[in-house]
């Protein structure tokens, strides 16, 4: 088994501000490509972070990622006042969490929650992953009967 965990002084170097105004960067990125291209970066003050370096590492974690991309566009208001007779409740700028955290925080930092609430709210994740990825189907079929070579 290869070693994961990046040496401190290249797990710095990713952090700091300053290794992107010089070539520091750089440096750090060639000797992780060429010796750890797939590493784990511990810094005190930071959550350890996974850095991947290799093209086809890359390309392969956004392909798996891409499996999830529904739950990313479903969100959720955990509570917000709405002042009487806004036209609209909600504007694009307001704050909201991803649907699956406001699964998570619902059954757990809500007192006195219904107990069906946090089905109710997972019923409405998986119906959101369904009818985005239904959509993405149908409009990518659609895209590939129509394409003219």
């Amino acid at each position: 088994m290869t070693e994961t965990r990046l040496p401190a002084h290249i797990a710095e170097t990713l952090v700091s501000p300053a290794a992107y105004a010089d070539a520091r960067l750089f440096d750090a990125y060639r000797w992780m490509r060429a010796n750890n291209p797939l590493g784990v970066a511990e810094v005190e003050g930071f959550y350890p972070f996974w850095a991947v370096t290799k093209h086809a590492d890359i390309l392969e974690i956004s392909r798996k990622a891409g499996e999830t991309v529904p739950i990313m566009f479903t969100g959720a208001v955990f509570f917000r006042s709405i002042p009487e007779g806004d036209l609209f409740a909600y504007r694009i700028t307001d704050q909201c969490m991803a649907l699956s955290m406001h699964l998570y925080t619902v059954t757990t930092q809500v007192t006195g929650a219904p107990e069906a609430l946090p089905f109710a709210v997972a019923t409405v994740l998986i119906l959101a992953i369904i009818l985005i990825n239904a959509t993405s189907i149908a409009i990518r079929a659609w895209l590939r009967s129509h394409r003219k070579w």
